[in-house]
């Protein structure tokens, strides 16, 4: 095994492949407004670090903390599975499905089938099936030695049921014969039947956030102007034989990569003020994997222009940070379907008793409730359309799955955002709140059997701060012990008004040990692709990205898994500034960024004076960023800024103060 350690020659980093970046340490002066020009080091090489990294599946930052290596298995699935329909056992019928291999090196094995898999067996090798205790699936332990590189067969027989996805009809590898194997056809669809090997993936990126030199730490500082003129990376890491780490960069002068940008690159041939790496490692021999340790970051510049310490001094600097997901998320935007169920259900006059966002929101949900008494027979077939649902003949509405996405639709249409979440044997939403600046967990059709037959709906708050609590928060206080710190504010409808009552101690808490969320939120106006029968035959879609910690055991049967709080909780509707010095000293420069669903344009004031707007630029129509000039008065000057949406929203402002 070979140990890389850090220097700034990539001579000397061998078998690693690296490029040029930088990172550079901020110490703040007395006056809480310059940074040091001198040149900076840093190390990634902590959790907390790596944490602000996006990684793929493929990449275990969890394992050993503050180290990076490859999967500890690799998952093979040929099709989501959103779409299913049942191959049924009759006489003489048999049912194949093949996996090909590179390589088999793998310590242990399983398959997990989405319903019952009959007599089942693997390269003519009989599998002990077992029902997995949640989700429909299950499971066949298979030994290393059944298995071969190239084709293997997995064969069903007698008292087989198996959904195939008919999204991939007549998918190769994917058949069933009706005289016992003599003759075959191609089924339908492809079956579910996921393979799991113990074994590493042969490759994993990790990739880090945009970089800004001039405020590498995110600090809420004045930073100088610096001019870059040298950037320089050194990893230390295990590479042992058959593995290798490719280390890249990529710069560029705006916030966000854009075509202006340059391409990844094993060397950096123009420093600038915003930079992005990445890593990745791979593998040849799936029993090993590089270790990833750390990172060290160099770089040398100097200010331009150069303003001596104590020309601006800050006063206030109350500033939004972004916090991003590192997974596509697919947002509603405005529509006639939108405006539809807007008008057609009057959801303005819904909330128009309620006083702040959250009061409004609990009126909605509480509305959504009253609209059918519980499950009925629209469980079945009911799509993720809130107008279809809400407008279904009696008896023919559906389940928690379409309380939860008529509820986050009809919050969409009033210009919030809100997504479906799926839970434990069963299915909620949450809603952004600006107020809070978190998203807030909304259980439209309450399990709690004190209030189910009630129009039952379901609020969780903080004992202490009595703020609400998200899925995770929910999740966390289970592992954490810490749920006599979480108080249920249940709502019954009685006396024609949804009443609350408070329990301290919720019931049931077991629905939020395991909890994935859904890619988008705009099935309003693109249906396909969604999970037909979604919750009544259980939860067969592998589109879901699912909540991983060591607290309960990973859901197997799925591929897509992160334990990276951002991933799920990403923030919205901020405005980040990033304040540098400007060659005018009675001016200085403001970078605004924000993520922002439906952005339409940022709005600032200085000095209480009136609101003006400014536009955002970006290759990403939500994540935008602008440049802004401030001019400064003698003595104190105050600027605020916040985003607006397409909706008519105004998001949450950030405020800077300072004497000049």
């Amino acid at each position: 095994m070979k140990k890389t350690t850090t220097s700034p020659d990539p001579r000397h980093l061998a078998p690693i492949q690296c490029a040029a970046i930088v990172l550079l340490t901020i110490v703040a002066s007395a006056s809480h407004m310059h940074a040091d020009p001198t040149p900076g080091i840093i190390t990634f090489n902590t959790p907390e670090q790596f944490d602000r990294c996006f990684r793929d599946t493929h990449i275990d930052a969890v394992t050993t903390p503050g180290r990076i290596t490859l999967a500890p298995t690799e998952m093979f699935i040929s099709h989501l599975g959103n779409r299913i329909q049942w191959a049924r056992a009759a006489p003489n019928s048999v049912a194949r499905k093949t996996f090909h291999l590179d390589t088999v090196q793998a310590t242990h094995a399983e398959i997990y089938f989405f319903r019952t898999p009959g007599e089942a067996s693997i390269n003519n090798h009989p599998l002990t099936v077992d029902r997995l205790p949640y989700g429909g699936w299950s499971r066949a332990i298979v030994k290393p030695q059944w298995l071969r590189s190239g084709l293997n067969t997995l064969r069903f027989e007698s008292n087989f049921s198996l959904a195939m996805d008919l999204d991939a009809p007549h998918a190769p590898g994917n058949e069933i014969s009706d005289d016992n194997g003599k003759t075959w056809r191609p089924a339908d669809g492809a079956f579910l039947a996921h393979l799991r090997l113990w074994r590493h993936p042969p490759r994993g990126t990790i990739t880090s956030p945009v970089i800004d030199l001039n405020n590498p730490h995110r600090r809420d500082v004045i930073h100088p102007d610096m001019r870059w003129t040298k950037v320089d990376i050194s990893p230390t890491a295990d590479v042992p034989e058959h593995t290798q780490i490719q280390l890249q960069a990529r710069t560029g002068a705006t916030p966000r990569p854009d075509a202006a940008w340059t391409d990844w690159a094993f060397s950096i041939v123009v420093p600038a003020r915003f930079i992005q790496w990445r890593a990745t490692l791979t593998t040849t021999d799936r029993t090993v994997t590089p270790r990833l340790e750390s990172i060290t970051i160099h770089a040398a510049g100097e200010p331009s222009p150069f303003q001596p310490a104590g020309l601006h001094q800050l006063r206030e600097f109350a500033n939004q940070h972004i916090v991003r997901s590192g997974y596509p998320y697919q947002h509603q935007t405005p529509s006639p379907n939108l405006e539809q169920l807007r008008k057609q259900f009057d959801l303005d006059h819904t909330v128009a008793t309620g006083d702040t966002d959250l009061e409004k929101l609990v009126l909605l949900r509480n509305w959504v409730r009253r609209q059918w008494p519980n499950n009925d027979d629209g469980s079945r077939s009911r799509t993720w359309n809130a107008i279809e649902i809400l407008g279904a003949p009696r008896g023919q509405h559906g389940m928690c799955v379409h309380y939860a996405n008529a509820y986050s639709q009809c919050a969409l249409a009033l210009g919030y955002t809100a997504r479906p979440i799926v839970l434990h044997h069963h299915f909620v939403a949450d809603v952004w709140s600006d107020a809070h600046r978190k998203w807030v967990l909304m259980d439209v059709e309450s399990v709690n059997s004190d209030v189910y037959k009630q129009y039952g709906t379901c609020l969780y708050i903080d004992a202490d701060s009595r703020a609400p609590l998200s899925a995770l928060d929910l999740h966390q206080a289970i592992v954490n012990k810490t749920t006599d710190k979480v108080v249920q504010q249940m709502y019954r409808f009685k006396d024609g008004e949804h009443q609350m009552v408070e329990r301290p101690t919720p019931q049931p808490m077991s629905i939020f040990d395991f909890f994935a969320y859904v890619d988008r939120n705009n099935h309003i106006d693109q249906l396909e692709p969604w999970e037909k029968f979604h919750g009544f035959d259980h939860y067969h879609s592998d589109a879901y990205l699912w909540w991983a910690d060591a607290a309960v055991p990973l859901r197997l049967e799925y591929s897509r898994h992160t334990n990276r709080p951002a991933d799920i909780n990403p923030s919205l509707n901020q405005a980040q500034l990033t304040v540098t010095t400007a060659p005018d000293p009675n001016t200085l420069n403001v970078l605004i960024q924000t993520f922002t669903p439906n952005f339409q344009t940022f709005l600032y004031r200085t000095n209480q004076g009136p609101w003006q707007t400014l536009d955002g630029r970006g290759a990403h129509p939500d994540d935008r960023h602008a440049q802004l000039t401030w001019t400064l008065k003698p003595d104190r000057n105050t600027l605020e800024v916040r985003p607006r949406d397409k909706f008519g929203h105004d998001g949450i402002i950030s405020t800077i103060t300072v004497v000049h």
